[in-house]
């Protein structure tokens, strides 16, 4: 998401060798713990069956690994590259304004519905809100794409040309 929120604001310049290798090398070291939790069980220290009218079900207790990865690593990420987002969708005009908002709460549909998951919050014990939230995170970006042209190559190769014209230019309105 950051490494997206960076380009999509032509701010990829920050995206270094060392912040990207920095960036890479934590959600394959938690995918190591997350692949070993059996035997460390920081990850997930409990599992709890729960029976309910749908069928058997497994109730993962959090353990501390999992509440700093999210903590300290995947929200700041989600955040920093929300506010990026925002932040140049204010200064943006409308079109690229109801773009990015569209596009930021895509992303945080599925954030919520992670929050309501760790959080308990959810009227289904143990289940993870997050991957049916991605759904309502595609509703939103659809809209954003196909309503909006969001990812459109011409705004963006109309600005790249004009940016390096150092000419006047006159521009004629058709009627």
């Amino acid at each position: 998401w950051l490494m997206f929120t960076l380009r999509y604001t032509h701010r990829s310049a920050q995206l270094t060798r060392l912040r990207l290798a920095l960036l890479w090398l934590v959600p394959p070291l938690m995918l190591a713990l997350v692949a070993t939790n059996e035997w460390h069980r920081l990850v997930w220290p409990t599992f709890t069956p729960v029976f309910t009218a749908s069928g058997f079900r497994l109730v993962y207790g959090h353990g501390w690994l999992l509440w700093a990865y999210a903590l300290l690593y995947v929200y700041p990420l989600l955040f920093i590259g929300s506010a990026l987002l925002m932040r140049s969708a204010w200064s943006s005009p409308r079109l690229y304004r109801r773009q990015a908002v569209l596009i930021v709460a895509g992303a945080l549909a599925p954030w919520i519905g992670n929050l309501f998951y760790l959080l308990d919050v959810n009227p289904w014990p143990g289940l993870d809100l997050t991957p049916l939230t991605l759904a309502a995170s595609g509703v939103f970006l659809a809209v954003s794409v196909f309503r909006y042209h969001a990812f459109d190559i011409t705004p963006i190769a109309r600005e790249a040309v004009f940016n390096s014209i150092g000419d006047a230019v006159l521009v004629r309105g058709e009627r």
